[in-house]
C-alpha cells in the first residue's frame, strides 16, 4: 500500500492506514530529535504527532505533500 492508500484508509476511519506511515516515518522523525536526558519525552511527542495525524486526516489535501518541504529529503 502506498501513502495515498494509507491516507484513504485513515479517512474512512481505519487506523490500520496509520501503520504504513508510522513504519515509514517514525524512525526518521525520532532521529531528528536531540540526544538528551528528555529524549523519551520527545519520542512520546513523535507518537502523539502520529495520533494527531490520524485524528485530523480528514483535513489532509492530497494535492499537497505529506511532509513539509524541509523533510521531503527523508
Amino acid at each position: 500500500m502506498d501513502e495515498l492508500g494509507a491516507i484513504q484508509r485513515m479517512k474512512s476511519g481505519d487506523i490500520g492506514g496509520l501503520e504504513l506511515l508510522v513504519t515509514k516515518y517514525q524512525l526518521r522523525a525520532v532521529r531528528t530529535l536531540p540526544d538528551h536526558p528528555r529524549r523519551r519525552q520527545a519520542e512520546d511527542a513523535v507518537q502523539e504527532a502520529f495520533l494527531q495525524t490520524y485524528r485530523s486526516i480528514r483535513h489532509f489535501d492530497p494535492d499537497r505533500p505529506l511532509l513539509p518541504g524541509s523533510c521531503a529529503a527523508w
